[in-house]
């Protein structure tokens, strides 16, 4: 039959439905809301059908469990994120004990195929929903305010997928107080990012846009994550390429409590590390990051991390976060711009010492002595990956065609151990290093001064004799280092130093 003419007024009202229905699926496309005063993070999809069984890389040896294993997780390296998002290990390797957390620097790269991101998306939550580790979701901070907006909308859009359950936290920025120091970074830039206001309007906005998410989002922990430069001020660092202690100052005075204050630590990359004396040894350097007692390398860090919290907020017990440590082996290529000494050791980027410190993370107790120690620390990373095209070996697995952990030989010290011993005679003073693994013991008669060294897992015994008359002094210090804040500082300032 003929089609029935449609009065005019139907033809209006199609028309004003058709245009509202184009604006409302150009601002979804473009992150925005309807009426394009925010972001919008879409409607969530549907829900992942089922998958292959839980992912765990195989291996020949176990290392044992994981202390504390709530309050350690996994950093997402890029290759595992775009290449095998279904890959993430639900154990932590060479364990049974389940990961707890994911930290994830982004929700997608722009250069990355646009048809693969729900994929990888729906393969993130089924992780989640499987293991019940929660994600610390991060977002950029660049020179450029429409990538920066454009990433943020995605991981809107991701936040709302996983669900608030899920989320343990939203990490705004990362190491930003060494963005003057990457490549076509300009002066204009750096001003508006720290003088300028950028990087502080953009931490309101983004909390501004967790909040209108409702479902609970209002609540979620907050935090910026700083590099190892940012120790390097008073208490942090202040300068007009890195404000970051005003920043700081205005997160704890608007957020309080709800705020997370992060930092990444490599006693791998410290530029205090060096030859043994007149050698192209590194028992020293590797014992120092092996040590996982307040005076180790990493540890001591903390230490002063916690000691410059309290000179900012008064407390003793801000929120704490090690968002990421971990160790490369075979060498990374960038060890030899922070420390090119290391980078010429032959010891120093072994497999050898990845698993020792791989298991002297899982195994430590995470704390700091009397101070409080972290509340939440990050390994890096699953996959060897690349960082700006240049190759680091940071993985716990090689590549995502791997079935297995890339360590498959057991080289913790309870199958072969050195054991070294020292004596010294009435006023004579000591000092004993071991490699890894390795027991030592050094005794001092009276009067005599003894400095033990010994790495993770090595078994340490220092024993003195005393007089009434003349006393000795004995100091054990598996990282090489004094336990002293001052010098501690002083290590700090000279990485800082280094970086800026």
């Amino acid at each position: 039959c003929a089609e029935p003419p449609v009065p005019p007024f139907l033809r209006e009202m199609a028309r004003a439905a058709s245009v509202a229905a184009a604006a409302l699926l150009a601002a979804t496309l473009a992150g925005c809301s309807a009426d394009g005063k925010g972001p919008s993070p879409g409607p969530a999809p549907k829900p992942p059908g089922p998958t292959a069984k839980p992912y765990t890389c195989e291996s020949e040896f176990k290392i044992g469990g994981v202390v504390m294993p709530g309050h350690k997780g996994l950093a997402l390296d890029d290759d595992t994120f775009r290449g095998c998002p279904g890959k993430i290990p639900v154990e932590w390797p060479h364990t049974s004990e389940p990961v707890a957390s994911l930290r994830m620097f982004k929700a997608w790269a722009p250069d990355w195929p646009e048809e693969a991101r729900q994929p990888a998306w729906d393969a993130i939550a089924q992780f989640t929903q499987r293991s019940g580790a929660k994600v610390l979701m991060g977002t950029q901070i660049t020179c450029n305010e429409t990538a920066d907006d454009a990433d943020w909308a995605l991981v809107l859009r991701l936040l709302k997928q996983l669900g608030p359950n899920s989320v343990m936290g939203v990490a705004i920025g990362n190491e930003m107080e060494q963005l003057y120091t990457k490549a076509n970074i300009t002066k204009q830039c750096i001003t508006n990012i720290w003088a300028g206001g950028y990087f502080w309007r953009k931490t309101v906005e983004r909390v501004q846009d967790l909040e209108k998410l409702g479902d609970g989002f209002g609540n979620v922990t907050l935090t910026s994550v700083f590099g190892g430069a940012v120790l390097g001020g008073g208490p942090f660092v202040e300068t007009p390429q890195a404000m970051a202690l005003s920043y700081l100052r205005n997160a704890t005075k608007e957020y309080g409590s709800r705020w997370a204050y992060s930092i990444n630590v490599y006693p791998y990359y410290d530029p205090g590390n060096h030859w043994d004396n007149h050698s192209h040894s590194c028992n020293a350097a590797i014992t120092r990051g092996l040590d996982f007692s307040p005076e180790g390398d990493m540890p001591s860090t903390l230490v002063l991390f916690r000691q410059k919290l309290q000179e900012l907020t008064g407390n003793t017990n801000d929120t704490m976060w090690l968002t990421e440590t971990g160790w490369s082996s075979p060498r990374a290529d960038t060890l030899a711009g922070a420390n090119l000494q290391m980078a010429q050791c032959a010891n120093f980027s072994t497999e050898k010492v990845l698993q020792r410190y791989y298991d002297g993370v899982l195994n430590w107790n995470m704390t700091l002595g009397e101070i409080q120690g972290p509340d939440h620390i990050f390994y890096f990373t699953i996959r060897d990956s690349n960082n700006f095209g240049v190759g680091e070996h940071f993985g716990l697995i090689h590549t995502c065609d791997n079935a297995t952990c890339k360590m498959q030989q057991d080289y913790l010290p309870n199958t072969t151990t050195t054991t070294t011993t020292t004596t010294a005679a009435a006023g004579g003073n000591t000092t004993t290093t071991a490699a890894a693994g390795d027991n030592t013991t050094t005794t001092a008669a009276a009067g005599g001064n003894t400095s033990t060294t010994a790495a993770a897992r090595g078994n340490t015994t220092t024993t003195r004799t005393t007089t009434t008359t003349a006393g000795s002094t004995t100091v054990a210090t598996s990282s090489g280092r004094p336990a002293q804040s001052t010098s501690i500082a002083s290590a700090v300032e000279l990485f800082a130093e280094v970086v800026i």
